[in-house]
């Protein structure tokens, strides 16, 4: 579910000129130096992507191969990582599905110029966060990193919040030892 910022920020990406602007002003500083994997077997689409990362402040990684891409994320453990669905050897959707089963933290994004239903249903049965139909401007580039990070923020908070609720449940920050205090863990 959507906050009713994030649907308004989904609705202004639909317009580009606004987009931009509303991008910019948004971008936490946070966002600085995260690690984006782009993999596709295009060296076009790895210059252009790496480009437009570097230009929004991401540390880009590229990779060519669905192989090549397991090796740099068990290595440099990416942020987010960007992956073309028809490539050579391990197919996209092969490569988001070992991604997500060797760490399920780092969320994949499948490229496509194929964009169907189809492929974006079973992108996201493998594990996929979301998709994004070739070709693509840099805001859409930006906006969907952007949305896959703010959900990763949002699963990390979760966790932290469970855990906390997992500490607190046994009267874990209590520290009286009085008969009232006892009673109340």
């Amino acid at each position: 579910a959507m906050t009713a910022s994030e649907h308004y920020l989904d609705e202004q990406l639909k317009q580009p000129a606004i987009a931009a602007a509303e991008l910019r002003d948004r971008q936490p500083a946070s966002l600085e130096g995260l690690r984006v994997l782009v993999v596709d077997d295009e060296r076009e689409m790895l210059t252009n992507c790496t480009r437009i990362l570097r230009r929004r402040g991401f540390r880009s990684l590229t990779a060519e191969t669905g192989e090549q891409a397991l090796e740099l994320v068990d290595i440099e453990r990416p942020d987010v990582v960007l992956v073309d669905l028809r490539m050579p050897g391990k197919s996209g959707i092969e490569s988001v599905k070992a991604i997500k089963l060797r760490h399920p933290d780092i969320e994949v994004i499948l490229m496509t110029a194929y964009a169907t239903i189809e492929t974006a249903v079973d992108a996201i049965k493998q594990g996929a966060f979301d998709y994004l139909p070739k070709p693509f401007t840099a805001e859409q580039l930006q906006a969907v990193i952007q949305r896959t990070l703010r959900q990763k923020q949002v699963m990390t908070d979760a966790q932290r919040l469970l855990g906390e609720l997992a500490v607190g449940a046994d009267g874990g920050g209590m520290v009286g030892t009085s008969e009232a205090m006892r009673a109340l863990r």
